[in-house]
C-alpha cells in the first residue's frame, strides 16, 4: 500500500509540475496566434495601394477616336515620396489588336513637359488577354512611370491619345490614369 501511496504522490507532483508548463504553452500558443494575425493584417495592408489619384473616362460607343485626347489633371502636395503612374484601360471583344500604343504628355506646374510614345502588349502569342476579366470587359493597368519623383508640388496634367494609326479605335470602353504613392525618398 505504501507503493500505491507513493505512486499517488508521484502522480500529484507530476501534475503540479505539468500544470505551469500547460499554462505556459497555452499562453505561448495565444501569443503565437496574435503574432500571426497581426502579421497577416500588416501584410494585407501593405498590399493595398496608396492611391493618390484615379480618374477614368468612358469612351462613347466604346470607340477612341484618334483626335480625342484624354486629359487628366491632378495635384501633388507631397514631394517627399516616389509615385507610380499607370494608364488603365478596359476593352471588350471588339478590340482588334493584341497591343496598344499611346502618346503620353505630362506637364508639371512649372511648365516642364515629358512626352513619350508608350507601347504595351495586351495579349500573349496565343491571343489570350493578359488583363483581368470583369463581366465582358478586360481590364489593364499599364505602367507609364514607375517610382517617379515629382520635384514640385502643384497641379500636373497628363494628356493621352491613342496612337494605333486607325481613325476610330473600336473596343475601348474606358481609359484612365491612376497614381500610387510609393516609398519615401531616401
Amino acid at each position: 500500500m505504501a507503493d500505491g501511496h507513493s505512486d499517488y504522490l508521484c502522480a500529484a507532483q507530476t501534475n503540479q509540475t505539468l500544470l505551469p508548463t500547460v499554462k505556459t504553452t497555452i499562453i505561448s500558443f495565444k501569443s503565437f496566434l496574435y503574432f500571426i494575425a497581426l502579421t497577416g493584417i500588416l501584410m494585407i495592408q501593405s498590399c493595398v495601394d496608396d492611391v493618390s489619384y484615379e480618374e477614368v473616362k468612358e469612351l462613347e460607343g466604346s470607340v477612341w477616336p484618334q483626335d480625342d485626347t484624354l486629359v487628366y489633371s491632378f495635384s501633388i502636395d507631397d514631394t517627399a515620396h516616389y509615385y507610380s503612374v499607370y494608364l488603365t484601360m478596359r476593352i471588350d471583344n471588339e478590340y482588334p489588336y493584341s497591343n496598344i500604343y499611346a502618346g503620353v504628355n505630362m506637364r508639371g506646374p512649372g511648365g516642364q513637359d515629358i512626352s513619350e510614345l508608350k507601347g504595351f502588349e495586351m495579349a500573349d502569342k496565343e491571343g489570350k488577354w493578359k488583363g483581368k476579366s470583369y463581366g465582358g470587359l478586360i481590364g489593364f493597368e499599364f505602367p507609364l512611370y514607375e517610382q517617379m519623383q515629382f520635384h514640385e508640388s502643384g497641379t500636373y496634367k497628363i494628356h493621352v491619345l491613342q496612337y494605333m494609326r486607325t481613325e476610330n479605335l473600336a473596343g475601348v470602353h474606358d481609359a484612365g490614369i491612376k497614381i500610387v504613392k510609393g516609398a519615401p525618398l531616401l
